[in-house]
């Protein structure tokens, strides 16, 4: 299945979506800007755990 991601930054947040190609939302989520935070919410979308 392919994984379609969009990150909107802004100054103190990140809004963070995924959506499936058949156009299932999976993941909308309001993040603080932390690269590891963000990285964290897209690991279990990864090939290594899908």
């Amino acid at each position: 299945m392919k994984i379609m991601t969009g990150i909107d930054p802004h100054s103190n947040n990140a809004l963070c979506g995924l959506m499936a190609e058949s156009s299932q939302r999976l993941v909308h989520k309001q993040l603080p800007c932390d690269l590891p935070a963000i990285l964290q919410l897209l690991d279990p979308m990864t090939p290594s755990h899908g």
